[in-house]
């Protein structure tokens, strides 16, 4: 279910830099920490979904995301 739901956002945000477009929200921060966190539990999402993988980089980059990596 998980997997069906990831591949349909992949096809909506083709040329977005956020979920919702151009401004970052909670969606974003939502959709990264549950996708953050099944990377860390051994449950990473399939990474041929190029825009969600795209737009997962973008957002492990922020400041706020590498601050709080090492926790």
């Amino acid at each position: 279910m998980a997997r069906a739901g990831i591949r349909a956002i992949d096809a909506v945000i083709a040329g977005r830099t956020f979920l919702a477009g151009e401004c970052l929200t909670l969606a974003d921060l939502t959709l990264f920490a549950f996708l953050a966190f099944g990377e860390r539990v051994g449950q990473p999402f399939e990474r041929d979904c190029r825009n969600i993988a795209a737009w997962f980089e973008r957002m492990a980059e922020r400041a706020s995301a590498l601050a709080t990596a090492s926790v």
